[in-house]
């Protein structure tokens, strides 16, 4: 392994984001009755699998909810699930189906409050992995920007936003092998004054999907390279 840049215990700043208040052109975003809430699962495209760049075990902890707000105007509940609990599936997903690594399993520990390598390498030893994924989400939710004029009053740009700190991990040399935080939305032109489920649905799951793109891409580029 190169020489270890040691950066454990490295405090996540967590930036509240503003809200955006409502308009009395768009009706307010309410949650949806459980009929009718869509599910953020998903699955990574057959063609997902990169390069194999670490021949080492994965293990992806419960992703941390570090959020200065929820989804939308104080609540989570427009999903079928938790969009906390969907982000960490969907990370799971992802870098299992990129095959950088030789294994992805997931870990049911909780991060722990304070990373070292004595906090981190049990996790890592009862698990049987090499390398652990730690991620701090500290935006996943819905914004919508004011316009022009449209034919059936104000035109409103739908995007969801996602943020999140990660850091590869390996526990036993207390080496930060990866350590990033990722930026990205996904929006719509909305046109008629209603925003219905599928629409901040669908911006949701291309949210995180993009979001995810840019991670895999920078751990190929920029991550530690491991001697075997």
């Amino acid at each position: 392994m190169n020489k270890a840049s040691r950066l454990f215990g490295a405090t996540v700043l967590l930036a509240l984001v503003a809200s955006f208040s409502a308009s009395a052109d768009l009706k307010k975003i309410k949650p949806p009755k459980d009929k009718h809430k869509l599910s953020l699962s998903y699955r990574p495209a057959a063609n997902a699998a990169l390069p194999r760049k670490y021949d080492a075990s994965l293990g992806v902890l419960p992703v941390a909810d570090l959020r200065g707000m929820k989804f939308y105007g104080g609540e989570d509940e427009y999903f079928e699930e938790s969009p906390v609990d969907a982000f960490s599936t969907a990370l799971y997903s992802e870098l299992k189906f990129s095959q950088i690594f030789r294994q992805v399993r997931r870990v049911n520990s909780a991060v722990p409050d304070r990373l070292s390598p004595a906090s981190l390498e049990p996790i890592a030893q009862s698990n049987s992995v090499d390398l652990l994924l730690v991620v701090y989400l500290t935006e996943f939710g819905l914004r919508r920007e004011k316009m022009e004029e449209g034919k059936k009053g104000v035109d409103y740009q739908i995007n969801v936003h996602v943020s999140f700190f990660g850091q590869l991990l390996h526990p036993a040399s207390g080496t930060v092998v990866w350590a990033e935080e990722i930026t990205r939305d996904f929006g719509s032109l909305n046109t008629s004054g209603k925003i219905e489920p599928l629409e901040y649905t669908n911006n949701a799951i291309e949210a995180m999907k993009v979001s995810f793109d840019d991670m895999k891409a920078m751990i190929l580029a920029t991550g530690m390279e491991m001697g075997r």
